[in-house]
């Protein structure tokens, strides 16, 4: 079983080694986000940046476009089921919250908790959408959900150290997010799936990409 304190060491060791890298796509990934129009794409660039430089490629520039351009209308299938769930999450959680009835809490609670469950889905979606040869978004919802079932404690652990620095950034170090905060979960979400993948590689149990170690050839799903 893979030790995930260990791991996150390894990565961290690399991040530092690619830290140039992290900031331009970090840097890319903001610009294009303040867009708005464009902040599904500029997501979809960082997630293909940071997945080569998982790979030991460099270039995280020219990645991030390529990623930007190839990946444009999958990642606005992608972003306009999230507004979609978190919308419904939203207006549930609102709704409960205005009935008078015993039982308001624990439907509260059991919409938090669906949406803490569609959090930690998604912090593998978009790396697996650039990794399996079917990039169709519930067939990576599902291969995420795989994860979780065969390396649930690796998978949650990962998760959560992600959900934590995007919180701590947010919280007490906000110009980080000008930096690095976002390559650096982008990164780590990429080495976590890139290292699942590899048992279910070598067993042949429905490996999402066919050679992960080459560079995923993107088509539009």
């Amino acid at each position: 079983m893979d030790n995930p304190l260990s791991s996150l060491k390894t990565w961290l060791v690399d991040a530092f080694r690619n830290a140039f890298d992290l900031f331009v796509a970090n840097g890319l990934w903001l610009l294009f986000t303040v867009l708005v129009v464009t902040a599904p794409p500029a997501f979809a660039g960082l997630y293909y940046a940071t997945n080569r430089l998982a790979h030991g490629e460099a270039s995280a520039g020219r990645a991030f476009f390529d990623g930007f351009r190839q990946l444009f209308w999958l990642s606005w299938r992608w972003a306009g089921l999230n507004i979609l769930v978190i919308a419904i999450l939203i207006s549930n959680y609102l709704f409960y919250n205005q009935l008078e009835v015993s039982w308001n809490a624990t439907a509260q609670s059991f919409v938090i908790a669906t949406a803490f469950i569609w959090f930690l889905l998604q912090c593998y979606t978009f790396p697996l959408l650039i990794e399996q040869s079917d990039r169709r978004v519930r067939v990576a919802l599902r291969n995420s959900l795989v994860l979780y079932i065969r390396q649930p404690i690796f998978s949650a652990s990962i998760a959560i150290v992600i959900g934590g620095w995007l919180y701590l950034c947010a919280r007490f170090v906000l110009p980080a997010w000008f930096l690095i905060t976002a390559s650096l979960a982008a990164y780590f979400a990429n080495r976590a799936v890139m290292q699942m993948l590899e048992p279910l590689l070598a067993e042949g149990a429905g490996a999402p990409s066919e050679n992960p170690s080459e560079p995923p050839t993107i088509t539009e799903a």
